[in-house]
């Protein structure tokens, strides 16, 4: 038995390396075949992200699917890492096309669902955590594809189908910190145009005056302050423009807005 590296779907996004016993023989053919994937997760785990590609690229040439399989996804986790998207989403893809063994498959679509969330393709993404989530095994991977499709499908104003992810999500041993999220999450109607956030309610007050007229003149209404409690209870006051139904929309409206540091935050149902 070979000892590979898996890539689990991450919480909060962060991808993490964790060790599984895959099922696949050495082929007796190429004794230099188990080097190379040593070399290679050896490479990936000292942050080698360019040299483990190499290696990736070596063993795609494998007469042996599983290990093909394997350095797919391996030549996509090294292209994530060196924020080259595009060619991670072909090497990704193709992991999901030739993969056999089911976690790594779970796996391939989950990464997948990352990718496509970096390109701002929510569509994509959702559908693949979604896959994700029905080919994982019960447990915190089914349910962080669940929340993360859930995430996916706010940001296209599909709020009753985000509803029903995280309400799959919630039901699938979901661990304490994601249920907070989970919980956090179902409550999200709409998006807001944010542009900044004060511990000073004069200061909050200021800034929405500097960009009320523009507000206005987009049809967005004057800014609205939001007062929040922050994880030390501490009142924090949030300069709040518009709301809308879809990320995209919002995101739309803050690029036209022209507010260098505004950033676009989930609204909840009081």
């Amino acid at each position: 038995m070979n000892r590979l590296i898996r890539h689990s779907l991450p919480l909060l996004m962060l991808t993490t390396a964790i060790l599984f016993t895959g099922c696949i023989a050495v082929p007796e053919t190429d004794n230099a075949t188990p080097l190379t994937i040593k070399q290679m997760n050896n490479a990936y785990e000292a942050k080698q992200f360019q040299q483990a590609y190499k290696h990736a690229l070596v063993l795609m040439k494998d007469h042996d699917p599983d290990y093909r399989a394997l350095a797919y996804y391996t030549a996509a986790k090294c292209n994530m890492k060196l924020n080259n998207n595009p060619q991670a989403l072909t090497f990704m893809t193709q992991a999901s096309q030739s993969a056999k063994d089911k976690l790594l498959l779970a796996d391939s679509y989950a990464e997948l669902g990352i990718i496509y969330g970096r390109m701002n393709k929510n569509a994509e993404a959702a559908a693949n955590y979604l896959k994700a989530a029905k080919t994982y095994p019960q447990g915190k991977e089914r349910a962080n594809a669940y929340y993360y499709a859930g995430i996916s499908q706010q940001k296209m104003g599909q709020l009753a189908e985000a509803k029903k992810s995280f309400f799959l999500a919630r039901s699938s041993n979901a661990n304490m910190q994601l249920l907070q999220q989970i919980n956090s999450r179902i409550s999200v109607n709409g998006y807001t145009i944010q542009i900044g956030a004060y511990s000073s309610k004069v200061n909050a007050i200021k800034a929405a005056q500097e960009v009320s007229l523009r507000s206005m003149t987009m049809n967005h209404g004057k800014p609205k302050i939001a007062e929040i409690a922050d994880k030390d209870n501490k009142t924090v006051y949030r300069v709040q423009i518009g709301s809308f139904s879809s990320y995209k929309s919002a995101n739309y409206a803050k690029r036209l807005l022209g507010v260098s540091d505004a950033i676009v935050v989930p609204l909840t149902k009081k």
